[in-house]
């Protein structure tokens, strides 16, 4: 089930609902909305699961909810909205896409990171 999580991350809007989530598996083979919901336990965590690989895949950006909502609006990812209702607050899902990092490591690497990403975003 890797390779859903994968391709559902590159349209992450086929995610809003059933009907577009049906549409987007039909188009692409792959499993319908229930057997998505029996293999992951809930949709609410298949959803988590494509949001984390997102935000891992940019995780250069991904310090503060203003700081990556500037990026993901330039890049049509999910806003940081998105990821405090799914994981409950910012720092829960912050410190899984910076995985093995202290709040303090995470800190340090966004304040070295901004002059060197500031034009990218």
């Amino acid at each position: 089930m890797k390779h859903v999580i994968i391709i559902a991350a590159k349209d992450y809007s086929c995610l809003k609902n059933r009907d577009n989530w049906e549409l987007y598996a039909e188009e692409h083979g792959l499993p319908d909305y229930e057997t998505i919901k029996s293999d992951f336990q809930s949709w609410k965590q298949f959803k988590k699961e494509v949001y984390l690989l997102i935000a891992k895949n940019h995780q250069d950006y991904f310090y503060t909810p203003k700081y990556w909502d500037d990026y993901a609006r330039k890049h049509q990812l999910p806003e940081a909205k998105n990821y405090r209702s799914l994981f409950g607050n910012w720092k829960t899902v912050q410190m899984l896409v910076h995985e093995g990092l202290t709040p303090d490591e995470i800190k340090k690497k966004f304040l070295i990171s901004v002059p060197k990403n500031t034009h990218n975003i």
